[in-house]
């Protein structure tokens, strides 16, 4: 195992209620990368990630993350082991101002000041907006301040489960940038988008799924010229996102 992985999937399946969802996915990320998992409406992207982050149980397989085996993965011991994860809703504290929301993801720090004003580096954007509470920021300004509090406990990897969802194109590109700038603060970075295009120019490798399963593996331009892509997003006339 090579020491740049920052998370190892082997054969991951999930779901709820008995109903696997994900069926034997595998995948790895590096550090300083962005793999993002792609595919239509209903493909289990959304679980495959709440798995990985323990807010499923594996129903199979077995992760390796930071280099240590993680057979029944549990949000806590994950994030000590410097996993970070913004769900797609619910990713910010409303009735908390931003300073607030920053406090919280560094509560364990000793360093939380400090940290903040790193992490503000990278979205300035929300400095003017410290003492404004998050339940009137934009829809941008919350996705900044759902990334910004997940940076505060410095992780390795971070897990974003749709991003882009219901911003305007604008913002989107905005977005996708803030992510790339992560990215090469060294982090690895594993993307859940609906936003095809947008994701792939950002991203380092890219995965796509359907009905549960991994079915292609490879570089942005070897995904844009997939032959199998039309059917996959378009096989019902209708073009597929989370």
């Amino acid at each position: 195992m090579s020491s740049s992985w920052v998370l190892e999937a082997e054969g991951v399946s999930a779901g709820y209620a008995g109903l696997r969802v994900v069926d034997g996915v595998s995948l790895r990320v590096g550090r300083g990368e962005t793999v993002v998992v792609l595919g239509p409406n209903g493909s289990g992207k959304s679980t495959l990630l709440k798995a990985l982050f323990g807010l499923l149980p594996l129903m199979e397989g077995r992760l390796r993350v930071m280099g240590r085996v993680i057979e029944a993965p549990e949000p806590e011991e994950l994030v000590r082991l410097g996993v970070g994860y913004v769900p797609q809703v619910d990713n910010v504290f409303p009735s908390l101002t931003v300073r607030e929301n920053l406090e919280m993801g560094g509560y364990v720090l000793a360093d939380a000041e400090e940290r903040a004003g790193e992490v503000l580096e990278v979205f300035p954007e929300l400095m003017e907006k410290l003492d404004v509470q998050a339940v009137n920021l934009s829809g941008g300004e919350r996705q900044m301040l759902a990334l910004a509090r997940a940076l505060m406990t410095k992780p390795k990897l971070l897990m974003l489960d749709e991003p882009s969802a219901g911003l305007a194109p604008a913002m989107v590109g905005r977005i996708m940038g803030k992510i790339e700038e992560v990215r090469r603060a060294g982090v690895g970075v594993l993307l859940v988008e609906q936003n095809v295009r947008s994701a792939l120019k950002i991203a380092t490798r890219g995965c796509i799924m359907a009905g549960g399963r991994k079915v292609f593996e490879g570089t942005p331009e070897e995904i844009l010229t997939h032959r199998d892509m039309a059917r996959i997003y378009f096989g019902r006339g209708e073009q597929g996102g989370a």
